[in-house]
């Protein structure tokens, strides 16, 4: 089972675009990643974006690579938000609330795929991310999104102390693409450029 994106998310989205006088220039759909090929008839696509870590619910991330390729326009940008491996914030949050087992979840499963319900999580570092997206995708950069923001199951929190929040914002921006603490957040933006071949 895939993580699809709610028809309540496409509705807010739909809302935003009209909005902003987007909605002749957007064509919002709901559609499991592992379904891509239903596009073909459209392509090709400028870009492509995954967000609310949706790969990390796809079992067959080279399977969705092949698809991508076949969607988008040599050179075009792949935009991939997965979730983060080593969150800092997570495991002092759930030490704190004496679950040592929940604190340390994403450090030890390796990025193996975790049963949640129905649902297949899995975790996969940036280089095997790479590794999945080659040879269709060429990795650009990576960085850390939520390294020093507290991840928002915390937004009760976040909410008391909105200065500090706003103090830990503009540390992201400071330190989101650093070696080290781009590794820290709750999840991770990498820059796939597709490959002209």
């Amino acid at each position: 089972m895939a993580c699809d994106i709610s028809p309540r998310m496409i509705q807010i989205a739909r809302q935003d675009a009209i909005a902003l006088g987007f909605e002749e220039n957007l064509d919002f759909r709901v559609l499991p990643t592992e379904e891509l090929e239903k596009l073909a008839s459209e392509a090709p696509f400028d870009g492509a974006f995954s967000n609310f870590s949706g790969l990390n619910c796809v079992e067959d991330l080279s399977a969705v690579s092949r698809d991508l390729a076949r969607l988008l326009k040599p050179g075009a940008p792949l935009l991939a938000c997965v979730i983060g491996r080593f969150v800092p914030w997570e495991i002092a949050w759930f030490l704190a609330h004496g679950k040592p087992s929940r604190a340390m979840a994403r450090v030890f499963d390796n990025g193996t795929i975790v049963e949640a319900g129905d649902l297949k999580i899995q975790r996969p570092s940036v280089r095997e991310m790479t590794r999945l997206f080659a040879p269709e995708f060429e990795l650009r950069s990576w960085r850390g999104v939520g390294v020093a923001v507290p991840p928002s199951y915390m937004e009760h929190w976040a909410r008391r102390f909105p200065a500090v929040i706003s103090l830990l914002a503009r540390c992201d921006n400071l330190i989101d693409r650093l070696p080290l603490f781009r590794n820290l957040g709750d999840c991770i933006l990498l820059e796939f450029s597709r490959t002209k071949v």
